[in-house]
């Protein structure tokens, strides 16, 4: 492989595959512009500076990837367009077009071209997070087996200035999927605003890159009209666990009529998993003579906050209350980067009982919760 860069405008990376000796084409996509917004099905015109007939292919990627990329298209006549239909790539995402133009057995590479989708029939994503939980805490519900996550809603989470914290590293180690516990369960959970006259949604997930290409999890039927959100959940497979990173991306598309016309694809949510939270004390069944207990867990690589939870019956269960757990603003829970929190003086001790408790790490990337790891649930006993 022979690397040529040129200098000047518009050419960058240049590569060459040697084995017939020929000099790789000059290659640059013309249309779309750079920085432009697109929209429906939009022409990807790619420019060679040969008079010969090559065979052009184009590529979409996150923006600033490394990986080869979504394929949009080839065209081995010139002039060199591709139609690109960009509804089957999330709204709103930051991509990079380029492309490879292959000329008499030599390849070149043109510059990338930064562009944003934008389809105004998108499905509205609420929130997109991954979980890492206990699977003694999955219950089985009236309607067969189907399982439900922890009851706390992540909408109910309050977001936190992460920017400002230096507890938090910005980069951080997280979980490695092929070392999950035979006691502990992978989930995703999409949350979305109902479309107007939807019959449906297609639920879809990718685990490499904004960019697709998504496979489709679920098509489901639409919620009662009124509904003010509409959620899937996927439960993953010890053995899907080893094949998913540490990141996943998702999107829905909603579905009309008896044809199930799709229409464009929602924004891309980005769930994290993280690795299992730990809790260190109370141990299981400790005796807190007083009745104001102190919760203390371990740090969480990758958690931005944590959230505890003392409840009246195992916190998993859909009945569970919580008795003691962090402070509302607004109605929201306030994640503390604390290891540790202290009933408070102020409150009436606990009455004798057992007590169930447990902890959550919580990850926020931007304005968005993606991530929640459950600790496992212990007791205690006030006497």
């Amino acid at each position: 492989m022979l690397r040529l860069l040129t200098a000047g405008l518009g050419l960058g990376l240049i590569l060459s595959s040697c084995g017939s000796g020929g000099t790789p084409p000059s290659v640059a996509i013309l249309t779309p512009i750079s920085e432009a917004t697109v929209t429906g099905t939009t022409a990807v015109q790619v420019t060679l500076d040969t008079q010969e007939t090559g065979t052009v292919t184009v590529y979409a990627r996150a923006r600033g990837g490394t990986e080869e990329g979504r394929l949009i298209g080839t065209v081995n006549t010139s002039p060199y367009i591709v139609t690109w239909n960009t509804a089957s790539l999330p709204a709103g995402a930051d991509l990079e077009l380029y492309a490879k133009a292959t000329v008499k057995g030599a390849t070149g590479t043109s510059p990338t071209v930064p562009v944003i989708i934008q389809n105004a029939s998108s499905p509205a994503l609420q929130y997109m997070v991954a979980y890492n939980i206990p699977k003694s805490s999955l219950n089985l519900q009236s309607q067969g087996t189907q399982r439900q996550l922890p009851p706390l809603d992540p909408a109910h989470i309050a977001l936190r200035d992460i920017g400002a914290s230096s507890t938090v590293p910005r980069h951080s180690s997280l979980i490695s999927t092929q070392a999950i516990g035979a006691d502990r369960q992978l989930a995703v959970e999409w949350a979305w605003s109902p479309v107007d006259g939807a019959d449906g949604y297609r639920v879809l997930r990718s685990d490499k890159s904004v960019a697709g290409p998504f496979s489709v999890v679920a098509n489901i039927a639409a919620t009662a009209a009124g509904a003010a959100r509409q959620t899937h959940t996927q439960f993953i497979s010890a053995e899907d666990a080893k094949d998913v990173g540490s990141r996943v991306f998702g999107a829905v598309r909603s579905l009309s009529g008896v044809a199930q016309t799709e229409s464009a694809t929602s924004a891309a949510g980005r769930a994290v998993f993280m690795d299992e939270q730990l809790v260190a004390s109370p141990v299981k069944g400790q005796v807190v003579e007083k009745g104001q207990p102190v919760l203390t867990w371990t740090a969480l690589p990758g958690a931005t906050g944590y959230l505890y939870f003392l409840c009246d019956r195992p916190c998993g269960e859909q009945k569970s209350q919580f008795l003691w757990t962090n402070p509302l603003n607004g109605g929201k829970y306030v994640t503390t980067t604390q290891l540790s929190a202290a009933y408070p003086s102020a409150r009436e001790p606990l009455p004798r009982g057992t007590y169930h408790w447990w902890v959550a790490g919580v990850r926020q990337e931007g304005d968005r919760v993606v991530s929640l790891s459950y600790s496992e649930s212990r007791t205690l006993v006030v006497p």
